[in-house]
């Protein structure tokens, strides 16, 4: 399902996958206008520039959220930030659900802010 759509620079995309969203910016950074609630499977992905998750201005669902299950795996990681990189919520509801592999298999949330 198209999610999202990306700005990078003075490039803006057309709809995509909010997974494709977040590869195509992971290594460049940039802004993902989520304009729908969206679902990250084996969720596992590694930041490296700024990243901002914000509402679309027109939103097809009224509060567009992210629904993450980390990858398989009991050290797997959702989000891994690092030097550089930088991960902020703008408008849009984060819940990350562990995969239930290890002993710390549980559920986060996040709203707005940076992570």
């Amino acid at each position: 399902m198209r999610e999202a759509r990306v700005s990078s620079g003075a490039t803006t995309s057309s709809t995509m996958p909010a997974v494709a969203a977040l590869k195509a910016l992971a290594s460049t950074g940039g802004t993902i206008d989520l304009i729908r609630s969206a679902k990250l499977t084996s969720a596992s992905y590694t930041i490296s520039k700024s990243i901002t998750i914000q509402k679309s201005d027109n939103p097809i669902d009224t509060d567009p959220a992210i629904t993450a299950t980390v990858a398989d795996g009991n050290e797997t990681i959702a989000f891994t930030i690092v030097d550089g990189g930088g991960l902020t919520l703008d408008g849009v509801k984060m819940t990350i659900n562990g995969n239930g592999d290890g002993p710390e298999g549980k559920t986060g949330q996040k709203t707005g802010g940076t992570g």
